[in-house]
């Protein structure tokens, strides 16, 4: 977990750059007093909150400057301001500093057996169903939550790089979930708004085709499902002569529902216009189906029991309210999806 430097910009210092640095002699409580003489600008008022000398302060920003052979804070002025370089080791230090308070965290709870902090991710589309009952759920469970949401290409990548303890995610690889729960899994389907020429769902691609006059409405490039809606139009040999790209899964769907053009999306996603499902028709892909599947999944065994909460909540609320309100204002939905371990069987 040690930051790589070497190629940060060198500001003044005499030691040659050449020369590999020791970075063995740089611990986190160092970088901790940067990070605070940083953000304050001022030694004095770092060294009191922190319960040190001012000198001690100083002293410590400069052996970590001879460390680093970089020049973090010009002290030429008042108050003093972070080098180009000192910002750059500033962002370092914080995520260093981060992780070694996990990593204690993590230890303690090895050592106890009991979990004391999450790191909890989920994706924007889960979120919107879930966000707020599984939040209520797992704060009462740790010590320390801290729980974030956003595009799927993020959450997975946090995930991977071990910046999230649990996730709940589509498209998990099997190398990262180590321990991980099935919760729905669904098939893309084309989604057009309803119009004189297409007013009814299911309309076989034959004559489905002709009609995909409107603008195609996709996520970014970097969402899971900009990729797969980009696959299927290839598989599907579908030719899309213009293309509005938008923030979220809600802005696609919003403009779907306002007649504005079409796009292709898993059931799940049509949650956020749930009250207008009947200004909209879907569509089987045929044959060429692409499936998209939500897991909670863990690195570690330590967060089983977590994982096991947020599956049996999740599954429950599927079941018992999303789903139904669901389906019941589009029942043809439920022929493309399924939950939990019956998943697979999605047809």
């Amino acid at each position: 977990m040690q930051p790589k430097l070497e190629s940060l910009p060198h500001a003044g210092c005499s030691a040659p750059p050449a020369a590999a640095l020791d970075l063995h002699a740089v611990q986190p409580a160092q970088l901790n007093i940067f990070i605070k003489a940083a953000q304050l600008r001022s030694f004095s008022e770092a060294a009191r909150r922190l319960g040190l000398t001012q000198s001690a302060v100083s002293q410590a920003v400069a052996r970590l400057e001879r460390e680093l052979r970089i020049t973090l804070i010009d002290r030429s002025g008042r108050p003093p301001q972070l080098t180009d370089a000192g910002r750059q080791v500033l962002a370092l230090s914080q995520d260093v500093v981060s992780a070694s308070q996990h990593f204690l965290r993590a230890v303690e709870s090895v050592q106890t057996g009991q979990i004391r902090t999450l790191r909890f991710g989920i994706t924007e589309s889960a979120a919107s169903y879930a966000s707020s009952e599984l939040e209520a759920a797992l704060i009462p469970l740790v010590e320390n939550f801290d729980a974030q949401w956003g595009l799927i290409a993020k959450t997975l990548k946090d995930f991977h790089d071990g910046k999230l303890d649990v996730a709940v995610a589509p498209d998990i690889s099997v190398e990262d979930r180590l321990l991980a729960e099935r919760l729905v899994t669904e098939c893309y389907l084309i989604v057009h708004p309803r119009t004189d020429s297409i007013d009814a769902d299911l309309l076989p691609l034959s004559a489905l085709r002709a009609h995909l006059t409107l603008p195609f409405i996709s996520n970014r490039r970097e969402s899971l499902d900009w990729r797969r809606a980009q696959a299927m139009l290839r598989i599907l040999g579908i030719s899309v002569h213009r293309r509005v790209v938008v923030e979220s899964t809600q802005s696609v769907t919003n403009a779907v529902t306002r007649g504005l053009g079409w796009t292709i999306l898993p059931p799940t996603s049509l949650w956020c216009v749930r009250e207008q499902l009947e200004n909209i028709t879907v569509h089987s892909t045929g044959e060429a189906r692409i499936e998209k599947t939500l897991w909670a999944a863990a690195r570690t065994t330590s967060y089983l029991p977590i994982v096991e909460r947020i599956s049996a909540l999740y599954r429950e609320m599927l079941e018992r309210r999303w789903l139904p309100e669901l389906t019941s204002r589009k029942p043809i939905l439920s022929k493309f999806m399924a939950v939990g371990t019956d998943a697979g069987e999605a047809r």
